[in-house]
């Protein structure tokens, strides 16, 4: 198999992960829920194994294919089973909740993995099955019990020439040593819910010592126990995945190469060129005694020959005839390749000429000896150098296997990766520039880079400087710029350029990014943001046809979108106030300058209220004196992304013909006359024009394909979102109209309140904790099902919600519960606060009531929750009451007929 299928098999087995991540996800979510009606602590044990591995599993397989925040968020669940493992009691309810936050962030980080996976386009989606390839020399054993991830190992390892077979269970490789015998044996520690599997395997068979090839451990586990445990055991090896496949083969390499000690044991080849030794020297016999083969070469002619079958590793030369010197002799050896110029040459003289030995030596020699030989001083001299060539051979074997695995490693990208000498002309060339470009290596080395890059000038080797010269800022950012390919089609690249030093020149080595697609879809993306730039003025032209001043706030408190009928309640602010996603504190600077809080620093008084509004939350109105003397009504709407909607009403007028009526039921029957009049003519004006902007942006949003950057992407969906959501207001402010008209229509249908009780929960712990609060849910276990409007149940469960978080003191818990008896099903939501006095029980579910009624209460709201609450309760079929003592609590009791 070539190495190209190789890659578009690891493409293939990445989408296979994303195809089968939800099977993943259900296993996790069923090993939950075992855990959660284990009855004992050893049904909760074994629940929280299970869920161990599988989580491990998981992490370690997303990890090598790079879905990273699926690895991250699946290791925190594997960690914290196996924290609650360590626990002498089963898990208590605040460790199962937090565990199943955990699972809950893994479901959402792999929605946003996969999201990202979609984009992956696959050059061949019939592949075929992987068959074994490499060097049947260099056999591994892989142990690993997720099929994917070993898969995705196996493709790697084969691509550096290992010969790879795979296995799930460590028993299994008992069967395998009988056919071959491995290099190396990679495994997990954790198999399947067991985790140490793989130490007590390692450990077992380095105690038999019926395997001694290295063993590597490769898991997810990067805990300082796990990597004392895999040394006691005798494990050589150790990676946390997801692991880079080069430290693996470097790994497996170091630990194999520890064979090589069996090279100095064999024994030194020597070949002597001497027409006056024999097999009866002295100095032969001895070194023939010390586990060193001796080949003699009485006629020099007979040289060539005998290095054609045998490799010498030192060379004696001694006596000659007078024709040639022994140095030229040695001189012609070093000529015929690199490895005989490495091989050492001791010379033996007759003592006849001091200068000649001096000369010898110098010449092509690495020792002299004067007969009659030492033999022992020659023997030394023979191990040392023989040893030294052995040691620099096996540093030139390492040079060439590190340049192989570059070679590999490059060939794997898909970018093209290049290489010039200083003057622009091309010395390496890999399949990614061949595929990019159109030009084999074998076509355009040695050729200039200006053939693919035509803007780029080639000096000629007379001139100083090189072909980066005019370019210099190459080496800090990538750069852009347009290649040709072999067809002359343009091309917009994206260079990246980094120079080394050779021994007498520079060279340049450049990675080359193809970003045409990148390029058309930035063309197409802005075209979209004027698109969505003239709809976004469609929505502002609405919001001010409005006399209320209107402004939107995303959940980050930035502004999205406003009226201009704001201006005049925010005192004329500058743009960058204005500004598309400006933060709330640029706002609150502003109106702190124009002295609308008071005298102070700036930046402390606006900081100050900001944390004052976020306490206040989404939900509140007050009435506000401005500068000029006009009086506003002030007044924010949750939005159910975790925005808000603040509205601003000009009610100096109001005001005044209220002091001239003088009566308070004349004063509220205005109020509710004007409140009416806005609601009704803010929806039927609004739900047009919104529903026709909707609609523009969500085809707009299905015409995006799946290969459509996403965060460019993302910029539709929010106006989209937003745009709902102000949709969602609009109706939600009709149902309030016709609620108070009684009018409303409500559809029901069957729905398991427990369910949807917890959700609504869930929605309200934010606000909780800016009152400082707690929920404290008492969830049935079984599903309580009852015919409900689920939309217009979770208002009125809200407004309880909240006005129990109102009304109860900080650190106080409020109880939630849901139960059932024969006929009915009832939620209860009970807290110990102030309660409602007698005087007020009568008219507590009457519009614009409040206990607290003046101008100067503590907990500001409008009076028409509870009306709408108990409205929308009875609508449904159900009913809402309550029991109340002063300073004990109150309880809010919901009671709907049971369906079964």
């Amino acid at each position: 198999m070539r190495k190209d299928t190789n890659e578009r098999k690891l493409n293939a087995l990445r989408l296979k992960f994303s195809d089968g991540l939800s099977g993943r996800l259900s296993e996790v979510d069923s090993q939950f829920n075992m855990l959660q009606s284990s009855q004992n602590k050893k049904s909760s044990t074994s629940a929280l194994a299970e869920l161990a591995g599988c989580t491990h599993q998981l992490s370690g397989t997303a990890g090598s294919f790079s879905f990273w925040n699926i690895h991250n968020a699946a290791r925190k669940i594997e960690l914290n089973c196996t924290e609650l493992l360590g626990l002498k009691a089963s898990p208590s309810s605040l460790e199962i909740q937090e565990l199943e936050e955990l699972i809950l962030n893994l479901k959402a980080e792999a929605k946003h993995d996969l999201t990202i996976s979609a984009e992956i386009q696959l050059i061949d989606q019939h592949l075929t099955e992987v068959t074994h390839i490499g060097d049947p020399e260099k056999p591994i054993i892989l142990v690993e019990d997720d099929p994917d991830h070993a898969e995705a190992m196996k493709v790697k390892l084969m691509n550096f020439g290992f010969f790879v077979e795979c296995v799930n269970d460590p028993e299994l490789v008992n069967n395998l040593t009988t056919k071959f015998d491995p290099i190396a044996i990679i495994m997990d520690i954790m198999i399947g819910s067991d985790l140490d599997a793989g130490l007590r395997y390692v450990q077992k068979v380095k105690k038999e010592g019926v395997l001694d090839c290295p063993f590597i451990f490769v898991t997810a586990r990067n805990d300082i126990e796990a990597r004392i445990n895999a040394v006691s055991s005798g494990a050589d090896g150790y990676l946390v995945k997801p692991v880079n496949i080069v430290d693996l083969v470097e790994t497996i390499d170091r630990l194999t190469e520890e064979k090589d000690q069996q090279e100095y044991d064999r024994p030194i080849q020597i070949m002597i060129i001497d027409d006056e030794v024999d097999e009866n020297s002295d100095y032969l016999q001895h070194l023939c005694g010390q586990n060193i083969i001796c080949r003699i070469v009485p006629d020099y002619r007979q040289v060539m020959t005998v290095l054609e079958e045998y490799q010498p590793e030192v060379i004696i030369i001694g006596s000659q005839e007078d024709t040639y010197t022994g140095q030229e002799i040695a001189a012609s050896i070093r000529q015929i390749n690199d490895d005989f110029a490495r091989i050492p040459v001791i010379f033996i003289s007759d003592n006849k000429k001091e200068m000649e030995k001096s000369l010898r030596v110098r010449s092509h020699g690495d020792d002299l000896f004067e007969r009659p030989v030492d033999p022992d001083l020659l023997l030394s001299s023979i191990l040392a150098r023989a040893h030294r060539l052995r040691a620099l051979r096996k540093i030139i074997k390492q040079r060439r296997t590190s340049e192989q695995r570059f070679q590999a490693v490059s060939e794997m990208v898909s970018d093209a990766i290049i290489a010039t000498d200083e003057h622009g002309y091309l010395i390496y060339w890999n399949r990614g520039a061949a595929h990019m470009f159109g030009w084999s290596s074998s076509e355009i080395l040695g050729t200039s880079v200006s053939k693919i890059i035509p803007s780029i000038s080639v000096l000629d080797g007379s001139i100083e400087g090189t072909w980066v010269s005019k370019n210099n800022d190459i080496f800090d950012h990538p750069i852009e710029l347009i290649g040709l390919t072999k067809n002359d089609e343009k091309i917009t690249i994206e260079l990246s350029v980094a120079e080394w030093m050779g021994k007498n020149r520079n060279y340049f080595g450049a990675i080359v990014r193809d970003i045409s697609e990148r390029k058309r879809i930035e063309k197409a993306l802005e075209q979209n943001r004027k698109e969505l730039a003239d709809r976004t003025k469609i929505l502002e032209t609405i919001l001010s046809s409005i006399d209320e001043g209107f402004a939107v706030w995303d959940k980050d408190h930035r502004l999205v979108a406003w009226s201009h009928q704001c201006l005049s309640y925010w005192y004329d602010p500058p743009q960058s106030v204005l500004s598309e996603r400006s933060p709330m504190i640029n706002l609150l600077k502003h109106l702190a300058r124009k002295g609308v809080f008071g005298e102070g620093d700036i930046d402390q008084i606006a900081e100050r209220e900001k944390l004052r509004i976020i306490a206040e939350g989404t939900k509140y109105e007050e009435e506000i004196t401005l500068l000029d003397g006009r009086k506003a009504h002030f007044r924010r709407f949750p939005l159910p992304d975790g925005g808000r909607v603040t509205k601003y009403t000009d009610v100096t007028n109001l005001r005044v013909a209220e002091s001239e009526l003088r009566t308070a039921r004349d004063d509220a029957e205005a109020a509710s006359v004007a409140k009416s009049n806005f609601l009704a003519t803010m929806s039927h004006e609004l739900r047009t024009p919104l529903t026709s902007s909707i609609g523009s942006l969500g085809l707009l949003n299905s015409m995006l394909t799946g290969d459509f950057p996403e965060e460019k992407k993302e910029l539709v969906e929010i106006a989209l979102r937003n745009n709902q959501s102000l949709l969602r207001l609009v109706n939600e402010l009709l149902d309030f109209e016709k609620t108070l008209s009684g009018i409303l229509d409500v559809e029901t249908s069957r729905h398991d309140i427990s369910s949807l009780t917890s959700n609504a929960v869930k929605n309200a712990l934010g606000y909780a904790r800016t009152r400082m609060v707690n929920f404290v849910y008492n969830r049935n276990s079984a599903p309580l099902y009852a015919d409900i409007n689920e939309h217009h149940f979770e208002q009125v469960l809200n407004n309880l919600l909240s006005n129990a978080a109102k009304f109860s003191s900080s650190g106080s818990d409020i109880e939630i519960s849901v139960e059932k008896n024969r006929e009915f099903v009832f939620v209860r939501v009970k807290d110990f606060g102030v309660g409602i006095p007698d005087g007020f029980k009568g008219k507590i579910f009457e519009q614009f009531t409040q206990v607290d009624s003046s101008s100067s209460r503590n907990h500001p709201g409008t009076g028409l929750g509870l009306s709408i609450s108990k409205a929308l309760t009875e609508a449904m079929g159900g009913t809402l009451e309550f029991d109340s003592e002063v300073n004990v609590g109150t309880t809010f009791v919901i009671t709907f007929p049971a369906s079964e």
